[in-house]
């Protein structure tokens, strides 16, 4: 299982996460999914062209999903990749799950291939959403989503995009309740995770807040494992 979490920073912040997931690729076809943006903000359409401009992206064949309904397994297969990109969270698992493609994220990546999730798109991949902390003024649940449940791919640690120094207060208070490990990851910053092993990426270090543990702090380009 291969996916790359990156801390949701612009196109200049995230370049070396997106250099490392394009040149990643076993191929040149990734399905582009932007249902955590509010189309009333900014529309699927601007989205794609957002994407295509990318400088890291720009041998890739991006194919862009408006309508999630009715797909299936077989054709996510032609992909290689697949990109969720970030917005409101609430809005990304519900569309997610209701489309049924949550459940075909997990077939994509037991069929080898990669997910690239982006501040939201990354916050999906873990145990559950409920570490929505600080709120963000784009990442409420105003839609009142009850079950905040997510895929689960790392080993029961959540995710914490846009990390600053400001923030750990009040993440180390949600893991002390929770007992939830986090990953925190700062705009510059992302995590390849292989397997049972991880690779910090960017220019920032990434951080695990677990209970009983003092933050620990990984510098980039540093190999660690979430069974630590």
């Amino acid at each position: 299982m291969q996916l790359i979490l990156a801390g949701g920073g612009t196109p200049e912040q995230s370049m070396k996460v997106d250099q490392f997931f394009a040149g990643h690729l076993s191929g040149k076809k990734m399905l582009f999914i932007p249902h955590a943006i509010s189309p009333k903000l900014w529309s699927y359409e601007k989205a794609f062209e957002w994407i295509q401009k990318s400088k890291a992206f720009g041998g890739l064949e991006i194919v862009m999903w408006k309508d999630l309904q009715g797909k299936t397994e077989q054709d996510m297969k032609e992909f290689d990749a697949l990109y969720l990109m970030g917005g409101n969270t609430f809005e990304l698992l519900h569309q997610l799950r209701t489309s049924g493609i949550l459940e075909l994220i997990r077939k994509f990546l037991e069929n080898g291939k990669i997910v690239y999730g982006i501040s939201a798109g990354a916050y999906v991949l873990g145990k559950d959403i409920q570490d929505r902390i600080p709120p963000e003024d784009e990442d409420k649940n105003a839609i009142g989503l009850e079950d905040l449940s997510a895929l689960n791919l790392l080993k029961n640690y959540n995710v914490h995009c846009h990390y600053i120094p400001q923030h750990e207060e009040a993440l180390m208070d949600f893991e002390e309740k929770s007992n939830i490990p986090l990953l925190a990851i700062p705009e510059e910053s992302g995590i390849f995770v292989n397997g049972d092993k991880c690779l910090s990426l960017g220019t920032e270090p990434v951080f695990i807040f677990k209970k009983n543990v003092q933050k620990v702090e990984i510098a980039p380009n540093t190999e660690f494992s979430l069974r630590d």
